[in-house]
């Protein structure tokens, strides 16, 4: 989920921005990470992609710090879900951050057949925190804990017999499935826009403040009334800050996420986008997404290279294409 930055905001800053912060704030490293190819530099990762995300990136590395999670962890629903909290995989994840629903049930994230709290931005945000520490109390090493989060903590527990890392605390991706290899890999290409790129014109004017405040979902109009320059803010906006309807909240609902009136200074109230637009154009329509039906390969494609380029899971792809086991230029790869 993407929002969409007003064209005027632009003022000088006077204190350290959000994204200075990050940058600064960042502890995790790619340098441990044996790869067999480069750090990937792609055109879906980039500056405008993250700034359009800033005021739930800001809100999940608030949440991060408060459980002791590195905020180099703040970009994983990109990765995970594109933002969106209620993307659902083919294997029935959900959220922001695709939790299964056993998984959210270990985590605190109740899933009937209406309320399911996987896509709770708040709720599913914190236990993400709280699983990525337990995953960290198992193996000590966050980049262990990144492989763990995609493949799940038992292959990794197998892959540590086969050698995954080394004495020297070494981690040799080739032991890893393709899609947990983009994984890594993706996850350190986010963050290094963030390192590399925070005091660039499109990062570096946003304050290092909230963009998003919790309230009591009974406050919601009192406070739209005290604050007229976030009143404006429609309910497709709500929904999606919040991963559910505001107006229908029930009581287990202790309080709702709204903008506050630095959001509306940077962010269009009444609009939020799944794709970045100057990308989708590019793309035709394929049923409800915006993907090709097919790609033909290119010398040194992958299905992990090529799941990354389009934006959907290894094992997705894997399942459109049953037959491919190694990809040759000139294949022509299903994509939905």
């Amino acid at each position: 989920m993407f929002f969409t930055v007003q064209s005027w905001a632009a003022t000088p800053l006077q204190d350290e921005g959000f994204y200075q912060w990050l940058a600064k704030s960042q502890v995790m490293s790619s340098e441990s990470l044996l790869k067999p190819q480069p750090l990937i530099n792609s055109t879906y990762i980039n500056q405008s992609r993250i700034a359009n995300a800033t005021p739930l990136i800001k809100f999940y590395a608030d949440t991060l710090v408060a459980e002791g999670v590195p905020v180099d962890f703040a970009i994983l629903p990109f990765i995970e879900s594109d933002n969106n909290p209620l993307a659902r995989s083919p294997k029935n994840a959900l959220g922001l951050w695709q939790f299964i629903p056993s998984t959210g049930n270990d985590w605190g994230l109740r899933n009937p057949i209406i309320g399911d709290e996987r896509t709770d931005v708040q709720k599913s945000t914190v236990a993400a925190a709280k699983y990525l520490n337990f995953l960290y109390l198992k193996f000590h090493d966050w980049n262990l804990v990144l492989a763990a989060y995609n493949w799940g903590s038992h292959s990794v527990d197998i892959a540590m017999t086969k050698g995954l890392k080394n004495s020297k605390g070494e981690i040799n991706l080739l032991l890893l499935p393709p899609e947990t290899q983009a994984y890594l890999v993706s996850f350190y290409a986010f963050n290094r826009v963030i390192k590399e790129d925070w005091n660039a014109p499109a990062l570096k004017k946003y304050p290092n403040k909230p963009y998003l405040i919790k309230i009591d979902p009974s406050s919601l109009d009192p406070y739209l009334n005290q604050f007229p320059e976030v009143k404006p803010v429609n309910d497709w906006v709500l929904k999606y800050v919040n991963g559910f309807d505001v107006k229908t909240v029930t009581q287990s609902k202790k309080s709702i996420l709204v903008p506050t009136p630095l959001f509306s200074h940077y962010f269009l109230l009444n609009k939020v986008t799944f794709k970045n637009a100057s990308n989708v154009s590019a793309l035709p329509r394929c049923g409800d997404t915006f993907h090709r039906a097919q790609y033909t390969a290119s010398y040194g494609d992958t299905l992990a290279t090529i799941a990354m380029r389009f934006r959907i899971k290894v094992d997705q792809l894997m399942d459109l294409n049953p037959l491919v086991r190694a990809v040759r230029p000139g294949m022509a790869i299903n994509l939905c």
